[in-house]
Formats: structure tokens, sequence, C-alpha cells
């Protein structure tokens, strides 16, 4: 199971993700489930974990979304037991799942249609461009393209 840990009180906007504890119960290759019961529990108990706000967080920096890339790849390949040799495309794309920025992608759009018709004048003005941009950096509107 993913976790998004926040290191102190005082900083909630750093953060980093790790894998707490071991799922591997719920889609054991051993275990007598069916595939598409095993893809049930990924799509219903595992990806909503690492999709909980991931259209404000996913402009963070990409050694976060490749561990969310390593997890998802990892449990595709403990649901189906396939050997090595077979690609991570081949799995994305047999189970039909996208990929985490493909995910990250989507929900900032969902997120943003959301955002601009919001009654909240702060909220509305999240995705406008920035004028002055010194960081190097992504930023929430730079995710919805």
């Amino acid at each position: 199971m993913l976790a998004i840990v926040y290191p102190r009180v005082g900083t909630p906007h750093r953060f980093h993700i790790q894998e707490s504890c071991n799922m591997s119960w719920l889609i054991n290759p051993r275990l007598q489930l069916s595939l598409d019961n095993k893809l049930t529990v990924y799509k219903t108990t595992l990806r909503p974990i690492w999709t909980n706000g991931i259209e404000l967080w996913g402009c963070s920096k990409p050694s976060n979304t490749k561990i969310l890339q390593t997890f998802q790849s990892k449990t595709l390949r403990m649901i189906s037991s396939v050997p090595r040799y077979v690609s991570n495309q081949t799995l994305h794309s047999d189970f039909e799942i996208p990929y985490v920025t493909e995910v990250i992608r989507i929900n900032t759009n969902k997120h943003k249609t959301r955002s601009t018709v919001h009654s909240n004048q702060l909220i509305r003005t999240l995705f406008n461009p920035s004028v002055d941009r010194r960081l190097k950096r992504l930023w929430p509107e730079d995710l919805a393209q």
C-alpha cells in the first residue's frame, strides 16, 4: 500500500511517497480469484489510494510519479503472474489501465473544469497562468495540457 507521508507538522507542502505495508495478500498469484476479480480489487481498493489528491500533488518531483508507476507495474505483474520478459506496455494495453502520468493528466483536467465554475474566486484563479515564474517547477496548469 502506498502512503503520502508528511515529515513535519509545520511543512504540509513537503511530502514523499513510500510503500507503507504489503498488500499482496489481496492480489496474490496463488489466490483463487479470477483475473477480472483481481483487477476489480485493484481498481476499487488500491488505485483510489494513490489517486487521492493527484491533481494537486501531481506537479511534485518526477521521482514521486516514478514510485507510483513502479507500484502500478508491480501490482499488474502480481495480478497476472506474467513472466519478466513481458513489457509493462503490454500489461497496460492488455488490461486497459492507463499509465500514472495519463491518470494525472485526466484527473487534473477534471479538476480544472470543476474549479473554473466554482463559487470561490481563489479556486477559480488556481489554473490561471502565473505571470512571474522564476522557479523551474511544474504548476497545476502545466499538468492540464
